[in-house]
């Protein structure tokens, strides 16, 4: 046989427990109900644990009263929703007294009636069915509380009589509002869509000029001759200049290796045993050749100078004796 276990209620404090604190009482004891309800809590247990889930003025009090020592959660219940139905908000609301507030506001054709319709109708059938208030005064609470001009068509239409209860059905009354303020809206949307106001328009408007291209060019525009931007010279970068540097320094190398490679002859003159030039430039004298015996030095040889040529290499010129 399975065995069915069951989580433990999470106690008072906690997150997603609930805390009486005086007001809403109504709120707390269906939030507490549910609670009991999913950790399937029994009805005796249910009435032990209420004044846990209080704050210690009020768990005083709940113990104090009748229902508790005669261990009676429906009474509990009951005894708790009275005592505290001053600051609960849903007692409040539904009761007469707020319906008969509520139906005291005036209202225009401009105002939601079908949100009326609902809400007095919420409110008018709690009170009708704790037999509070009668569905002869629902109805003429409900008439008092629409617009001036709905009523007065409603009154025509049904044929009412608000001094004489026969005439005034509560239900069918509430019917025909709503059906006929469904009617008004539906034809009220048809004329804005033949006619719309200037703010419609101006949406319209709005939508589709963001559907259209941004850019618009009038006649007088295309007429005129275009707009040729001048342009501009590129900015010369560090790398541009090094380049041209490059450039200006090998055609200053080209020009010269060119110049050198023409070669450069000394200008006539008588030549003896040692070169001699004549004209402006210095004559070079060269040492004389050892004297001797040729027998001890047959063949002497005489070093010149040398000249540089254009490739780096050089010539020597040598003088035999």
């Amino acid at each position: 046989m399975a065995t069915t276990l069951y989580m433990p209620m999470p106690p008072p404090g906690t997150l997603g427990s609930p805390m009486f604190e005086g007001a809403n009482v109504t709120e707390f004891l269906e939030r507490y109900e549910d609670l009991c309800s999913d950790y399937r809590v029994s009805d005796d247990d249910k009435l032990t644990r209420l004044p846990r889930y209080c704050i210690q003025p009020i768990a005083e009090t709940i113990k104090s009263l009748k229902e508790w020592k005669s261990r009676d959660y429906a009474a509990l219940k009951k005894a708790l929703r009275t005592e505290y139905r001053n600051d609960d908000t849903q007692q409040l609301l539904y009761s007469v007294p707020f319906l008969e507030n509520y139906k005291n506001i005036a209202r225009t054709e401009k105002d939601d009636i079908l949100d009326y319709c609902r809400k007095f109708d919420r409110i008018a059938q709690h009170c009708i069915e704790k037999k509070v208030l009668t569905t002869y005064a629902a109805g003429v609470w409900f008439i008092h509380g629409l617009p001036l001009s709905t009523a007065s068509k409603l009154i025509r239409k049904l044929e009412i009589d608000t001094e004489d209860p026969d005439t005034i059905d509560y239900t069918k009354v509430l019917e025909h509002v709503i059906k006929q303020t469904a009617s008004d809206k539906a034809i009220q949307r048809m004329n804005s869509t033949r006619n719309p106001s200037q703010q419609q328009t101006e949406v319209v408007d709005q939508i589709v000029k963001q559907l259209r291209p941004t850019v618009s060019v009038t006649k007088e525009q295309r007429l005129t001759d275009p707009v040729v931007k001048p342009t501009t010279a590129p900015e010369t970068t560090a790398v541009d200049q090094l380049t041209k540097a490059f450039e200006k320094l090998s055609v200053n190398l080209l020009q010269q290796v060119q110049s050198q490679r023409q070669p450069t002859y000394p200008p006539a003159g008588p030549y003896g045993r040692y070169p001699h030039f004549t004209g402006q430039q210095p004559s070079v004298n060269y040492p004389e050749a050892p004297k001797g015996p040729q027998s001890e030095n047959p063949l002497s040889v005489n070093v010149g100078a040398y000249t540089a040529r254009s490739q780096g290499a050089f010539r020597r010129q040598i003088g035999v004796c």
